[in-house]
């Protein structure tokens, strides 16, 4: 975001979106003008909610598999 913008009256901040509920914040972006900032920080939030579960599972799969290998480290050293 610029530095210099200047927030107006309508505009929330991103801490403010995330706190919002799914529903609530559908309906929000849903009053407002599609090339709006608001919009944009939505569709941003919306989508992050989205990936969140992929993140999760993907840092899951990668400490199993970090584990796997120091087990089959360990396994070539004792053998």
């Amino acid at each position: 975001m610029n530095p210099n913008h200047q927030q107006s009256e309508g505009e929330k901040s991103l801490r403010e979106v995330q706190s919002m509920s799914d529903g609530f914040l559908l309906e929000w972006i849903a009053g407002k003008r599609s090339e709006c900032l608001d919009v944009f920080v939505g569709k941003y939030e919306i989508e992050r909610r989205k990936n969140k579960w992929q993140e999760i599972r993907s840092w899951i799969t990668i400490s199993l598999s970090v584990l796997a290998l120091c087990v089959s480290i360990v396994a070539l050293i004792k053998k």
